[in-house]
């Protein structure tokens, strides 16, 4: 079969015609007839011609009533076929070069005795055609940091040389059998087993040998990628830059109903994956040369268990249980209830999953110990310790020790690498004190062995930050205030709560092994003003770190309640407003951009209903100031995408400020002008406008205040169409981000 790509019809150039470049049959050289000569009747252009010459010969080839053949061939999307049943001849009469308005060279310049016939073609539509609006709508819900060679994944954990070998064995054994009957593999392990490490290491296998279709990495911490709802969007994107034919198709699809990303996961993958592909074969175009693994990773890391069980079905139903598909899909993830359940002899991908558990069957004490020979070699190599240096460093009974303490987990493995070779320090020294801390370690839990690690990381470097100057704040609050995610996403949270603490930067000191800094991209991160900053973002290298610090049980004394930091953090507001006014002589201007960022900061910290005695003396101080003029909708977090409820938000502060602080007044009068403010400012409008969808079997809309909610989401409850009261101090849950 020979094809025809408009792409090589570009009005005033001279292109190659691109015939038989998805042939699976095409002949090692341009020149020759393909070598199957009853899929291509015709012999490959060997030389150029003009593009109006190309048109021509198209309009030709479109003008012929195709044969009636035994397949009932379709238009997909915007892809066209058939045949041709004529014979198309020239003589020297052929257009020539001088008749060629385009002045480029022509095929048929002097040509003669020559014949194209029975002619199968496809036509797929030019570029600019299919980047459309389709093409880019699908680009915009795409989770591009969910790709396995995503830049924002800093430090993409991989496997190291010579290590998981017997499961990354097994792994791409079963990957490569296309024939196997199980076409859904399932690697659940516990948190820090490697399960990252190994997709990732399988990822880039795949990607060398050509097999990858697609990739999706779920980050708890990340907005973009913690919910399974851009999962198909995110594939289908992936599969368009394998084909041209499959991008036109997709693109079409998604010119038809752009609302396609709001609907179920299952109708997604129907519509943006599984017909487009179906559609090929209808079109009698072959498979075998399409990538066919799809890996995901971290379902564990959606947020909501909800999503984890759609995709999971929609997965089994759409893809793996449709034999005319080519895909075969990994899923890794811890054994939470939902994978688990599903994994059980009555859970619905009992027969039809492969499943590969990450105990001691595969060795990984083994694997971890040679894992710490190499690094520690790495280190000796790089350091000028001569302690270090020597053969004998470290030794074998150090290294059981550790890997005893491991207890088969490599992100224990890994942090013990990240701190010992922090070169403001010698790494013998370094180890000395891992080894000593692992005497602490219980065995009531898993994790604590690792627990004991972050615990003595943080103290340590919490003992240096005070040194350095004793008047400064506890780092552990300031870790958790920068660990915030939702204040994360209000502009200028830097210069207004960093900013005398020199930096988010400075948190950093001697903590590298735990954490990193990612910032953002000026290309992609639209500011609503040219003076607006948005936050860097303090990341953990890994999620056990972030629950660590949430849990009282394992951090103990290290463990900071959201209230500290809120207080913290509103207290700081209100100096920086102050600063402002005290500047501008006393007046205040309500189109200060740093006000605006006080404002939005603060609206969050009083939304959270966890106040001190700071937060109520900034509460009082900015009614005085009437901070709601300061609101404004230009600096509103995410965008608008950052919804809070008010219709409950606001009486549960009011009751946290009456009832748990025994201040009836202010709550109050809190109350009715932050009410005066939403009903007038537009925020609601605004709200609506970002988080309408249109698929009624997904969303809701709250009676009161007309939000749309997602079902089954930890949010739904805010809108609940019911009347507020409480009999004990409510605990609120934190805004959604629809």
């Amino acid at each position: 079969m020979a094809y025809i790509d408009e792409s090589s019809l570009v009005f005033g150039s001279a292109r190659r015609l691109n015939v038989g470049t998805d042939c699976a049959h095409r002949a090692p050289t341009e020149s020759d007839v393909c070598n199957r000569g009853q899929c291509c009747a015709v012999r490959l252009f060997p030389s150029f011609m003009s593009s109006s010459t190309l048109k021509s010969l198209l309009k030709a080839f479109k003008s012929k009533k195709p044969k009636k053949s035994g397949s009932n061939l379709q238009p997909v999307g915007s892809v066209s076929t058939g045949v041709v049943d004529s014979t198309i001849q020239a003589s020297s009469s052929s257009p020539t070069a001088s008749n060629d308005p385009t002045g480029a060279p022509s095929f048929f310049n002097k040509a003669s005795n020559f014949h194209i016939q029975d002619f199968k073609y496809v036509e797929v539509k030019n570029q600019a055609s299919a980047k459309s609006s389709g093409w880019d709508l699908l680009v915009e819900k795409t989770a591009h940091t969910a790709l396995y060679d995503s830049a924002t994944r800093f430090d993409r954990p991989k496997c190291d040389e010579d290590t998981r070998v017997e499961v990354l064995s097994e792994i791409m054994g079963w990957v490569q059998d296309q024939e196997a009957p199980t076409r859904l593999l399932c690697m659940t392990g516990p948190a820090g087993a490697g399960k990252s490490a190994i997709q990732q290491t399988i990822a880039e296998q795949c990607s060398r040998l050509g097999i990858l279709a697609a990739s999706f990495f779920f980050g708890a911490t990340d907005e973009a990628r913690n919910d399974a709802l851009p999962v198909a969007a995110t594939i289908a994107y992936q599969l368009c830059l394998t084909s041209a034919t499959l991008r036109s198709s997709i693109s079409a699809v998604v010119d038809q109903d752009p609302l396609i990303f709001t609907k179920s996961i299952e109708k997604q993958v129907t519509t943006l994956i599984v017909n487009p592909v179906l559609h090929l074969q209808a079109a009698n175009l072959s498979l075998v040369d399409l990538p066919y693994v799809i890996l995901i990773d971290g379902l564990d890391e959606c947020k909501t268990e909800a999503r984890q069980a759609e995709l999971l079905e929609a997965i089994d139903s759409c893809i793996t249980s449709n034999k005319l598909l080519p895909f075969r899909v990994f899923v890794a993830s811890r054994p939470e209830l939902v994978i688990f359940n599903a994994l059980q002899p009555y859970g619905h991908l009992h027969q039809v999953a492969y499943h590969i558990q990450l105990d001691n069957k595969y060795n990984p004490d083994f694997d971890i110990e040679r894992y710490f020979r190499r690094r520690f070699r790495e280190i000796a190599r790089r350091c000028r310790d001569l302690q270090a240096q020597g053969h004998l460093w470290p030794s074998q009974t150090d290294l059981t020790s550790l890997v005893v303490a491991a207890s088969g987990q490599f992100i224990y493995a890994a942090t013990v690498v990240r701190y010992v070779e922090e070169p403001r320090d010698s790494p013998v020294k370094r180890l000395k004190a891992v080894l000593s801390w692992t005497l602490g370690a219980t065995t009531s839990h898993p994790l604590s062995s690792l627990d004991e690690l972050y615990r003595q990381i943080l103290l340590k470097a919490r003992h240096i930050y005070r040194d350095i100057d004793n008047s400064r704040e506890d780092l552990v609050m300031l870790i958790r205030m920068a660990l915030d995610t939702l204040l994360r996403e209000c502009y200028n949270r830097d210069k207004i709560l960093f900013s005398e603490l020199g930096g988010v930067d400075s948190l950093l000191y001697d903590l590298r092994s735990l954490l990193f800094i990612s910032r953002p991209s000026e290309e992609t991160d639209k500011l609503p003003t040219e003076g607006a900053q948005k936050p860097v973002a303090l990341q953990a290298h890994h999620w056990t770190f972030i629950e660590f610090l949430s849990d009282e049980r394992r951090a103990k004394d290290l463990f900071v309640c959201a209230g500290e930091y809120t207080d913290y953090a509103a207290g700081s507001c209100l100096a920086y407003v102050d600063r402002i006014i005290a500047c501008d002589e006393g007046t205040v201007r309500k189109d200060n951009p740093m006000l605006s960022s006080c404002a939005w900061i603060f609206h969050h910290l009083i939304s959270t209903s966890w106040m001190g005695l700071r937060t109520i003396g900034a509460i009082e101080r900015l009614l005085e100031l009437n901070w709601w003029d300061w609101l404004s909708l230009d600096y509103t977090p995410m965008g608008g995408k950052l919804v809070y409820h008010y219709c409950i938000i606001i009486p549960m502060v009011q009751h946290a400020l009456s009832y748990r602080y025994n201040r009836p007044e202010l709550g109050k009068q809190l109350a009715a002008s932050w009410e005066t403010w939403v009903r007038s400012s537009g925020i609601l409008d605004l709200y609506r406008r970002k988080t309408r969808p249109a698929s009624p079997p997904d969303f809701q809309e709250c009676e009161r205040c007309g939000l749309v909610v997602v079902k089954d989401r930890p949010d739904a409850v805010l809108c609940a169409p019911r009347q507020v009261t409480f009999d004990v101090p409510p605990s609120l849950p934190p805004p959604s981000s629809l």
